[in-house]
């Protein structure tokens, strides 16, 4: 006997919760392979390798951000004032997104300044041999002589790296990996809510296939954030469990409310306000962290063009999900109500 909806969306939970923790622990192996390796030409392909899935995450925190989040805050601002009767000419989904940045940046530099006036930290490199927090892999060899030999092209290779860290104007920061948590945890209840509300077993099933690809590498950009910025390994277990359960948890909510009807105006507001403050974030965390670290710094591997070209992936990876997934494709490519003839004509101040 073939599941009903309700066991459909079930199941889909449950999927969604492991592939999604899955692949957000996947860079703590990616880390770990890269700090047991002496040999410092393999050292440096790792590192590239990081560094360009780093420009990849930051391409899809970009699409997601303006190709699948933004629209959204705009949809549902404008039903709501519609709803309310109130029209406005005013750029408010634009304005909020804003918001969202300064908050975000005012936040930061805040505690940043407070961490200041208690002492002065020295920037560490983005992969250093030294334990940190939680990440503390140890690493052996097989005679005293050659570990001394890698040793000490290790030691030279890290000269080279505080150098470098020490020019990087934005260097990976734990509050700015917490942010980027918040943000994508928020986005993906509203996902998981989605899903929940889907009248129909194909249609949750549909929606499942592109949200399960689009999560995976939401996933695995998050873990190699958060690994960057330092944070204790218990911590970032903590995060990605975090991350994990949000689409479950959006689902199960979706169960539960689709049999009443509340007032979406409300609701529409406040999912309006919410995303476009989440969009801020992400614009934050592509801006002023992520590719500032990447072109910034003074690095001779890998090739910048080849960076250029990751984050070009990055983006158009979100945009060709988006473009294949059944629940966008009529909603925002060939909907008639996407025209902007459909948004309010007059002006709020007016």
């Amino acid at each position: 006997m073939a599941p009903d909806t309700q066991t459909t969306k079930i199941i889909v939970l449950c999927t969604l919760l492991i592939s999604t923790f899955f692949f957000s622990m996947l860079p703590i192996k990616l880390f770990s392979v890269t700090l047991h390796e002496l040999d410092r030409e393999r050292r440096r392909r790792y590192k590239s390798v990081i560094s360009l899935l780093s420009c990849f995450a930051a391409g899809v925190f970009l699409a997601t951000c303006l190709l699948d989040l933004f629209p959204d805050v705009q949809s549902n601002l404008n039903a709501a004032l519609v709803s309310m009767n109130v029209r406005v000419a005013y750029p408010l989904a634009e304005f909020i997104l804003m918001c969202g940045m300064f908050f975000i940046l005012i936040a930061e530099q805040f505690v940043l300044t407070l961490k200041d006036t208690q002492r002065d930290g020295e920037r560490q490199p983005l992969l250093s041999d030294e334990p940190r927090n939680g990440l503390q892999w140890q690493v052996s060899t097989d005679t005293d002589v050659s570990q001394s030999y890698a040793e000490s092209e290790i030691e030279e290779e890290e000269t080279e790296e505080r150098t470098e860290a020490y020019q990087d104007p934005s260097s990976h920061s734990i509050i700015r990996s917490l942010i980027l948590l918040l943000a994508l945890s928020l986005h993906s209840l509203f996902e998981g809510l989605a899903v929940g509300l889907q009248p129909t077993k194909k249609s949750v099933l549909e929606i499942f296939a592109a949200l399960a690809l689009h999560k995976s590498i939401l996933a695995f950009s998050l873990g190699l954030n958060l690994v960057q910025s330092k944070m204790a390994l218990k911590n970032i277990m903590k995060s990605n469990l975090l991350f994990s359960v949000t689409s479950p948890i959006g689902i199960a909510i979706g169960i539960v409310i689709i049999r009443f009807s509340p007032d979406q105006t409300v609701a529409n507001l406040v999912d309006g306000v919410l995303e476009g403050m989440a969009c801020g974030t992400f614009l934050f965390v592509v801006f002023f962290e992520i590719l500032p670290h990447e072109f910034m710094t003074k690095k001779r591997y890998p090739n910048r063009m080849l960076k250029v070209l990751f984050l070009v992936l990055g983006y158009a990876t979100v945009a060709g999900l988006l473009f294949l997934d059944p629940d966008n494709r009529p909603k925002r490519i060939f909907a008639s109500d996407a025209l902007p003839s459909q948004s309010p004509s007059f002006s709020f101040w007016g």
